[in-house]
């Protein structure tokens, strides 16, 4: 069973300690694995489940939720309240440091006054009340938390490293920029009713635990495991227009291991249950059926053998949703009208498509990515260099809110969604075409709006404008005088995205190739 016994009890004893302590670091071990990088079992995200009766369980954990979660790769996602400090902030670099000004009409008459006072009521949206965060599990050290009686539960996570936190003291239990440190309180977004992990052992005994019934989990390596019993499902994806992304793959939110299975398609009047590890591809295609043609799979398995299905009822309008994740990029999400087709390979074989982002990888594969390969972080840091050559060196919030390297930056490339985690970023470019152009677009020019994210693993990916790149960002915060506190909210400036040519981040403590 996955349960603990023996001397793995000493082990749960360390994580309850540092549990119990308070620190999410203290009393964690975090030995090394002996198996070569880029073993499946160091892909695996690996823990210690803590149950309110007292029970402990460890072993390879599956996060059972509205898209399944296996590998450290995958990130867990809550919500976060945003707090004043980021609005004070922003408010302030607008008024470039001047004071605050009120103007009031009152019978034909304008009374302006300073105030040493931010209006609230102007938020916008970009500065909501709370925002969704997804972080790395290979990030966390462990979460914890006791779900109230309604369906709203609050977590404590622990981040590896520095910089989980700055601002100000917390007004209520869920805001989070709190001097922490190395903690966030978050706000689960699933339903923690339906959520539960399931623990499997290194013998393959299987243990199901009730989200609600978690007292903590301790995230940790596993110490000279083999390969776990099911590997995590991993291949290239390639969308219509022909670019693919290879690494972890999670289909239909809820297929993320070789052993799960493909359900809800037919052949013919009969219905196909499929093991993801019998097969080769998946590939979308217009099947003819007795009532005509429709839009179907072909799905290859590895013995050769090709099967044409047709989605059942509840498949329909949203067959295939197919989500990518590269350690050194972060995630592609295809939905069907996207999706051409999908290869499952073992790491390190034959990808199809052109590649999404071009440039030959130098550095960690996407396997060779295991638990000591992430890290919480530190602020992001870097210098904005504007059109007209001013550089402004310093901590950087883009979009006045994401400073951290797990925050993700979102672009697009046709259909295809992608989110860039800034841990994997060296750099990003405004691409801007003259205006209005003297004649029609060359072939490889970029149109405007469009931006060159250029990765610390020597990648290239060209993304259009949408959500954190376009003309309705709120614009890129810097700091130069950043004296390790937020006490003094003064020193931001604000640059506009349309006056940025490119910012250059910084990765102190981090080997970057080419640097």
């Amino acid at each position: 069973m996955a349960r603990v016994r023996g001397p793995g009890l000493w082990r749960c004893l360390a994580a309850v300690l540092a549990v119990l302590l308070g620190s999410p670091l203290a009393g964690t071990v975090h030995a090394q694995s002996p198996e070569p990088a880029g073993a499946p079992a160091g892909n695996r995200i690996w823990g210690l489940v803590f149950t309110k009766g007292g029970e402990a369980y460890a072993g390879f954990l599956r996060f059972v939720t509205a898209r399944h979660s296996a590998s450290w790769a995958d990130s867990f996602q809550a919500e976060q309240s945003v707090g004043d400090e980021p609005f004070r902030a922003w408010a302030n670099a607008i008024r470039e440091g001047a004071p605050s000004v009120r103007t009031v009409e009152l019978k034909g008459y304008r009374i302006t006054w300073n105030t040493g006072e931010d209006d609230f009521s102007s938020r916008s949206g970009d500065f909501p009340g709370s925002r969704v965060i997804r972080i790395p599990y290979g990030s966390l050290v462990d979460l914890r938390g006791q779900p109230p009686g309604g369906r709203t539960v609050f977590l404590s996570i622990g981040l590896r490293g520095p910089g989980a936190n700055d601002g100000e003291t917390p007004r209520k239990p869920e805001h989070v920029w709190s001097g922490a440190g190395r903690g966030l309180i978050l706000r689960y977004t699933e339903d923690w009713r339906s959520t539960t992990i399931e623990v499997e052992g290194l013998d393959g005994a299987h243990a199901t635990v009730a989200f609600g019934d978690v007292e903590s989990v301790a995230f940790d390596p596993p110490l000279g495991a083999g390969e776990p019993p099911s590997a995590p499902l991993f291949g290239t994806a390639v969308d219509r227009s022909g670019r693919s992304f290879t690494g972890f793959v999670n289909l239909n939110g809820d297929i993320v291991l070789e052993s799960d299975i493909l359900e809800g398609w037919f052949d013919g009047q009969r219905s196909r249950s499929i093991p993801l590890d019998g097969v080769r591809a998946l590939e979308r295609v217009t099947v003819e059926t007795g009532r005509g043609p429709s839009e179907g799979l072909r799905v290859t398995l590895a013995a050769g053998e090709a099967v044409e299905l047709t989605p059942g009822r509840e498949r329909r309008g949203g067959s295939i949703a197919v989500a990518v994740t590269d350690p050194g990029l972060g995630t592609a999400t295809m939905d069907w009208v996207a999706f051409s087709a999908l290869h499952l390979h073992d790491p390190g074989g034959d990808a199809a498509g052109s590649a999404g982002c071009q440039g030959d990888r130098v550095g960690l594969a996407p396997t060779a990515f295991h638990y000591d390969t992430f890290g919480g972080g530190t602020p992001l840091r870097g210098t904005v260099v504007t059109g007209t050559g001013e550089e402004f060196e310093g901590r950087i919030r883009w979009g006045t809110l994401k400073e951290w390297p797990w925050d993700l930056l979102h672009g697009a490339m046709d259909g295809t969604e992608l989110a860039v985690r800034f841990a994997n970023v060296r750099s990003i470019e405004r691409m801007v075409a003259p205006d209005p152009p003297p004649e029609p677009a060359r072939a490889g020019t970029a149109p405007p709006g469009r931006i060159r994210v250029n990765l610390l693993d020597g990648r290239t990916c060209e993304m259009s404008t949408h959500g954190d790149v376009g003309p309705g960002d709120a614009g890129i915060l810097v700091r130069p005088a950043d004296d390790g506190t937020d006490e003094d909210r003064t020193g931001w400036r604000l640059i506009r995205w349309q006056d940025v040519r490119i910012v250059r981040f910084e990765h102190p403590g981090r080997d970057v190739p080419g640097s």
